[in-house]
């Protein structure tokens, strides 16, 4: 049932996703694009396998040279370190919810445009403490030379994630400044996505 559930959020955030359903089949897949051309953007694993622990192909992936970010999935507390010594980039929780797939599809962005974990550490941590300043500020202000400024640093600061909700509504924000008119719902839009957003970044560090 993960599977199917995993597989369709991922295509409705506008993603593909390509399922197996034991750790020998997901290492032989995961081996086989990152020879290829078609290396996979990221890997999410059931830390509970039927035939391994997840956390063993993990380790098995990364020996093998494999750069993407890999994500164990839990239903269980205190896994985090366990996921960090595989080489996992970090574990999202079961249930598993649309906002925490949407946040790991960011991530793994951030990782295509960066190819390093620890500066898209910095990247999240840099948007959990940026983002709901500027955020706070814009919704403040009257000037709109200066909300045309915050918009602009808050789409900048969206770039490396995917996140196309939060982009289009600084997008629509910073383009009504522009001309001199404010556009509240893109605001209320905004503050809604960002929301969304920072929490479940929150869990991935």
């Amino acid at each position: 049932m993960i599977r199917e559930v995993m597989s369709a959020m991922v295509t409705r955030l506008g993603h593909q996703a390509v399922c197996v359903g034991d750790g020998a089949g997901a290492l032989e897949l995961a081996l086989e694009a990152s020879a290829g051309a078609d290396e996979f953007d990221l890997v999410l694993l059931d830390l509970e396998l039927p035939d391994r622990p997840g956390t063993e192909v993990a380790q098995a992936l990364r020996e093998q040279g494999m750069t993407a970010p890999v994500y164990g999935i839990s239903g269980h507390d205190g896994v985090t370190e366990r996921c960090r010594e595989a080489g996992m980039a970090g574990n999202i929780r079961k249930p598993v919810r649309m906002d925490a797939v949407e946040a790991v599809l960011g991530v793994a962005r951030a990782h295509r445009e960066l190819g390093d974990d620890e500066l898209v550490r910095v990247v999240i941590e840099g948007l959990r403490a940026e983002l709901p300043t500027l955020l706070d500020a814009a919704e403040r202000t009257d000037d709109v030379v200066e909300l045309r400024r915050l918009a602009h640093t808050m789409r900048g600061a969206l770039r490396y994630v995917d996140a196309p909700a939060a982009r289009a509504a600084a997008a629509r924000l910073e383009e009504s400044a522009k001309q001199d008119e404010f556009e509240p719902e893109a605001l209320a839009d905004l503050r809604k996505a960002v929301d969304r957003l920072i929490p479940s970044l929150a869990e991935l560090l």
